[in-house]
Formats: structure tokens, C-alpha cells, sequence
């Protein structure tokens, strides 16, 4: 196991070079100029020697596979470079943030898969009944709500209509409950149906009528067979939502006013901040990486076929 992780870690990097590559193309080729930005935000007047100065200062003036070089230069010894607005190191502005998206992340996905694996399993077992109906219903209407529609809803109604919840605000007190409750609507509505499927498939096994003409009761198989085999699918879907989710939900963010990661990088997109938002890529694709690698050493732990297959990858 520890060679497939040493074989993963190699391979990151190619992948890292390769978004640092393409991050700074997009910024360079962008319309604009962070420094000009920088200026008529602060409501001063553009002199062009002001700015002339301003960009030699930050290295801008120097040609851009200088500017690559010295980023890169940087970034191997653990400096993505200070943010042009603030002055303060990215890495340091980005790890001062990352614990608000972290808990927001968590607490919304350990909420959904409460809600999600037993209300999935519920309907894969009464499937087409009038219960199966409705929540499939829901769960679709649910999904086709956009995320920031569904926040200004749940806004609408918790804070301003019933004054139960604050609208916005820091992570503490009741402030982060209405942009969790957002996040698990969203999720659960998708999350429901696909653990849906997946359990009717496996109800549809040879195995599990096997297990039925031995009197084995429903409800045991469920959870002692069925949810074992599902497992490894689940885990997968964790995965993906928990490195989407840590990417910062951007806009989720941003109507509650939220301190995290994607509300910070928004922020710094309008005011031009390269930096900052060259760091943001390069550390959510590592970020992005490092959750894939431990579900998949998690899913090892948990199915042997897919312990066999890591093991057959490590060998060829």
C-alpha cells in the first residue's frame, strides 16, 4: 500500500505543473490589470507612471515566462507569492479561510449521508409506491433548483419572515445553519436517488435471493450484505462531493457571507488579485487530490476487489 501511495504522490506533481501552467495562461491572457484595478477600487486616478512603478514592484513588467519562473520558483519552496490587494502571503490567506470551508464541507456532508443512506434504501425496498413518488419528486425538484435560488429562498423564510436564523454572518453561534441546511437540501436531493439506484441494482443480485430462501430476514441482509456492497459506490460519491465542496461553494458563500475559501477567491477575482487567485487553483487541485487518494486507500480498506486492483496497478 505504501508504493501505491508513493506512485500517487509522484504522479500529482506532473498534474500540479500542468494546472500552474494552465492558471497562469488564462490569468495572463485575461482582459484587465490587476494593478490598474487595484488603483480605481481605491477611488485614486490612474497615472500611468504610478502605475509603471506599482508593476515593477510586484514583477509585472517582466516577461511572462520570467513572472512563470519565478512563481514556480516559489511554489517549490512553499511560497505562492503575496496577494497584490492585501500584501499578505496567499498561502497564509488561504489557510486563514480553509477551516471555515472545511467545517462547512463536513457538517453538510455528514448531514447528508444521515439523511441520504437511509432514505435511499427506504425507497429502493418500496420502490414505485406512493412514498417511492413523492420523495423522487421532491429529490428532482430539489436538484433543479439552483443552489444560490434555494440560500435566497431559505433566507427569505428562516431570517427575514420568521426572524428564527441570522442571514449571514461568522461561524459561531447560529450563523452557519441556514448555509449547512442550503447545501443539504442540494446534495440529498441528488445523493437519494443515486443511492436509489445503486441499491436496486444490488437487490437484483443472485446472492441476495439466495440469502432470501434461506430465511434470512430483510432487514438483515439490508445491513449486514446490501450496504457492505454498496459501500464502495458511496464512498466514491463522498469523495467527489467532499473535494467539490471544499473547492469552496462559491456562491453559497457569498449570499451568506461566509468566510471560506470560495467567497474569498470571488473577492479577489473581481479586485484582479493574480496571485491569489493563481495560489487558489494550484491549492484546491492538491487539496482535490489528496481527498481522492484517501477514499480510494479508504475503499481498499473496505472492498478487497478494489485492494487487488491497486495492488495489480502498483505491479504494472
Amino acid at each position: 500500500m505504501s508504493r501505491f501511495v508513493r506512485k500517487r504522490l509522484l504522479q500529482m506533481i506532473p498534474v500540479l505543473f500542468l494546472v500552474s501552467l494552465i492558471s497562469f495562461a488564462l490569468i495572463y491572457v485575461s482582459p484587465g490589470d490587476p494593478v490598474t484595478s487595484m488603483l480605481a477600487a481605491n477611488g485614486q486616478t490612474v497615472d500611468p507612471e504610478v502605475a509603471a512603478q506599482m508593476k515593477a514592484e510586484l514583477g509585472l513588467d517582466q516577461p511572462v515566462y520570467i513572472q512563470y519562473i519565478q512563481w514556480l520558483g516559489g511554489i517549490c519552496s512553499g511560497n505562492l507569492g503575496e496577494s497584490i490587494v492585501s500584501g499578505k502571503p496567499v498561502l497564509d490567506e488561504l489557510l486563514t479561510r480553509f477551516p471555515a470551508t472545511v467545517f462547512l464541507a463536513v457538517i453538510s456532508l455528514v448531514l447528508t449521508l444521515i439523511i441520504s443512506v437511509p432514505v435511499g434504501f427506504l425507497l429502493a425496498v418500496k420502490r414505485n409506491s406512493f412514498t417511492d413518488h413523492v420523495i423522487r419528486v421532491l429529490s428532482f425538484g430539489g436538484s433543479a433548483v439552483p443552489g444560490f435560488l434555494m440560500a435566497l429562498l431559505l433566507v427569505y423564510i428562516f431570517a427575514l419572515q420568521l426572524g428564527w436564523l441570522p442571514s449571514m454572518g461568522r461561524p459561531s453561534g447560529t450563523a452557519w445553519i441556514l448555509p449547512v441546511l442550503t447545501l443539504v437540501i442540494c446534495e440529498s436531493a441528488v445523493y437519494i436517488r443515486q443511492i436509489r439506484a445503486i441499491v436496486i441494482q444490488e437487490l437484483e443480485q443472485d446472492y441476495v435471493e439466495a440469502l432470501r430462501m434461506r430465511g434470512i430476514p430483510e432487514k438483515r441482509i439490508l445491513w449486514n450484505n446490501v450496504l457492505k456492497a454498496v459501500a464502495p459506490t458511496i464512498l466514491i460519491l463522498v469523495g467527489m462531493t467532499l473535494g467539490q465542496l471544499l473547492g469552496g461553494t462559491a456562491i453559497i458563500e457569498t449570499v451568506f457571507n461566509w468566510p471560506g475559501l470560495g467567497q474569498y477567491a470571488v473577492q479577489e477575482v473581481f479586485a484582479r488579485d493574480y496571485p491569489v487567485i493563481q495560489g487558489y487553483v494550484l491549492f484546491m487541485a492538491l487539496i482535490f487530490m489528496i481527498v481522492n487518494l484517501v477514499v480510494d486507500l479508504v475503499q481498499a480498506r473496505v472492498d478487497p476487489r478494489v485492494y487487488a486492483q491497486l495492488k495489480a496497478s502498483v505491479r504494472a
